[in-house]
Formats: structure tokens, sequence, C-alpha cells
């Protein structure tokens, strides 16, 4: 015999429905039975197909009370279970005090408890795959045969994709300017401006002068001059190699050592030979 006592509660928790479902499956005496104050509208699963009572009300009780007599084959007597009876209906409203009331969120909290399930199950996925890729480092570490290969090795990649993005950067809109104000670019790059006229370098004077007039660049006194950031080219020029030179000045020791290795000089921009390696 199963005694089932359905509560608020019990009827929030879709396992308990599932369970009370198999129980009826299983059992030709299935009673169950509501606590005060349960609708019977407001039944699911198996329950609306069955005749249910409520715990407060005393024939329920007594028609419980005969099948359980019945299947256990005996009985307290009349006047010994009207007693216990009377007594657990006077005080049912305080045991009924001791039944938690389920948790109803409301749609709101609903979506927010889903966005912050994801939430942790993203940042369970981003750490295993940190660990995944660590222990794949470690691996590599304990195969790696010079200084080059551990480099190699322990620069974050994260790292090297956010340098790769603004090299390229750099480098496409670097390329939208003229030679020489790309030259230029550099020049003032290391020493905030440049000579606009060189004595001897007609090649150098004409394209400064062309430079000049097309709006690339500007006086800024007597035989120097700056880019005309005016002009949006150089603009986006400027802002790309400045990013890129913020990020190679703030770069992680290990990024460090992978870009002496791979461009056998330390990664400053104002030094020529990284300036062209790196805007090529």
């Amino acid at each position: 015999m199963i005694i089932a006592i359905i509560s608020p509660t019990f009827q929030s928790r879709p396992y308990c429905a599932a369970e009370l479902g198999a129980a009826w499956g299983v059992s030709n005496k299935l009673f169950p039975i509501l606590t005060p104050g349960m609708k019977r509208t407001n039944l699911d699963g198996v329950l609306p197909s069955l005749l249910t009572e409520f715990l407060d009300d005393s024939s329920a009780l007594d028609e419980l009370h005969e099948m359980v007599c019945d299947v256990f084959g005996s009985s307290p007597g009349p006047l010994s279970w009207n007693e216990h009876k009377n007594s657990f209906l006077a005080n049912i409203g305080r045991y009924m005090e001791g039944v938690p009331s389920p948790t109803i969120l409301s749609a709101k909290d609903y979506e927010r408890a889903l966005n912050d399930a994801e939430g942790a199950r993203a940042a369970l996925r981003t750490a295993q795959g940190k660990i995944a890729s660590l222990e794949y480092k470690i691996e590599q570490l304990a195969a790696a045969k010079d200084r080059e290969s551990v480099a190699a090795i322990l620069v974050d990649e994260d790292e090297k994709k956010e340098f790769e993005k603004r090299r390229r950067a750099a480098a496409r809109l670097i390329k939208t300017l003229p030679s020489h104000v790309q030259e230029s670019a550099f020049l003032q790059y290391v020493d905030g401006a440049f000579p606009g006229f060189k004595k001897f370098d007609d090649d150098w004077n004409d394209a400064m002068n062309s430079a000049r007039l097309e709006g690339y660049v500007s006086e800024v006194s007597e035989g120097e001059f700056v880019l005309n950031e005016d002009h949006v080219d150089v603009e986006e020029a400027l802002v790309a190699t400045n990013s890129l030179g913020s990020f190679l000045d703030g770069a992680s020791e290990d990024f460090k050592k992978w870009f002496r290795g791979e461009y056998r000089i330390s990664p400053d921009l104002t030094k020529r030979k990284v300036w062209q390696d790196l805007m090529k």
C-alpha cells in the first residue's frame, strides 16, 4: 500500500509526480490525499484521474484507516481510532505550519537563474580548455630542445593573436600612405617629428613638398615637420601604429622572449628592423 500526501511542494517537484505515476502503475492500493488548502483543479500527472480526498476530512481518514487495517489484518478498535483521529484533526493546523511552502520563481528570477547556470557552464568550459592547454604545454616543454622552442611554447596564444591582429592593422594602414610618408611615420614615432628638408637629398625634399601640398604633413617650426592627423589616412595609420607600439611595450616576458626568437630582436617599434619587419 502506498499513501501519497500531496502538498504544494510535492506538486512543484516533477520527480515527485513521476514517482507517483510509477507507484500508481505497480500498486492496486494507492491512496493519494491532499493537504488542506490544495485545489483539485491544480492537480496534474495521474492525480486528476484518481479520487483524491483531503487530509483534514474525517471521512477520508476513516477510509484510509479501513484500508490500512485491511492490509495489516488488524484494527485498534473504533474508540481508540476515533480518539487518535480527533486529536490529529484538532492539531492539523499546527502540523501544517511545519510543512514548507514551495519556492516559486518569478519569470525574471527564472531567467536570471538560467543565465547564471549558462555562465557557470561557460566558465567551466573555459577552465577545462585552459587545463587542456596547460597539459599540452607540459608535454611540449618535455620535448623542447632549445630556448627558442621553450619560449614559443610558453607564450600565451591569446597574446600572440592580439599581437598579430594589431600588426596586420598597422601594416595595412601604413601601406595606404606614400612611401616617404611611411618613412616619416617611423621617424615621428621615434622622435616626435622629422626634418622637412634634407641637405643634398632632392628626392626627400621633393617628396616632402608634395606630401605637404597633399595634406599628409605639416610644418610645425622651421625645417621640422609632423604628420597631419587631419588627413584621415594619416590619423588611422598613427592610431594603429601607436596601438601596436603600446602592446609591444606592455607585452609579457614570455611574449618578449618568443618575439626575440622569432624576429631576432627585442620588440621595440623604435628600432628600424622591428618597424620594417612588422610593417611588411
